[in-house]
């Protein structure tokens, strides 16, 4: 099951790393921080970055939270293992898994990759192609000029707005 870890934003990958190196590898499946694609215009030519989609947030695939807890929360840097008020540790619901899981079509490295808008002549969107595909109807809004749209997901039980990256179909 997939447990959510906080910590500091920009220190996603940094964080990842500390905890495979100083989690045995019995206590894990996974560590790591999930990655979006986006667009940005450098001189004057689109490329594309990545950068994290849920920033401060690091996900450990574990059937053994408490023991994985108890030495994760050693490592320097550190903040919380996120649970309930009670001190549980609750993993993501299967469904909130099953969703990102799909966001990422198996893309290496937890990588959300960009969806490529297609415009019909009036410059309105006819078609999606790529990860935003099946969730349409989630899309809350969409930038073409700055190709981004943002979507609600389920996370940890609520609902959350994320950026993710588009590509247009003449930007190639």
């Amino acid at each position: 099951m997939w447990y959510v870890i906080w910590t500091v934003t920009d220190g996603e990958e940094e964080m990842t790393g500390r905890i495979r190196s100083g989690l045995s590898g019995r206590l894990y499946r996974e560590c790591f921080c999930m990655r979006r694609e986006y667009m940005k215009k450098l001189g004057g030519e689109w490329v594309e970055l990545t950068k994290p989609l849920f920033p401060g947030y690091v996900f450990l695939d574990t059937d053994r939270p408490e023991e994985a807890f108890c030495c994760i929360k050693k490592i320097p840097g550190f903040a919380v293992l996120l649970g309930d008020r009670e001190g549980a540790f609750i993993p993501l619901e299967r469904e909130e898994e099953a969703f990102l899981k799909r966001l990422r079509r198996n893309a290496p490295g937890y990588l959300v990759k960009n969806t490529t808008v297609y415009l019909n002549k009036e410059g309105n969107v006819c078609r999606l192609k790529g990860p935003l595909e099946p969730f349409q109807e989630r899309i809350r809004e969409m930038n073409l000029r700055k190709r981004y749209a943002v979507l609600d997901i389920p996370l940890r039980g609520r609902k959350k707005t994320a950026l993710f990256g588009i590509r247009l179909e003449k930007d190639g």
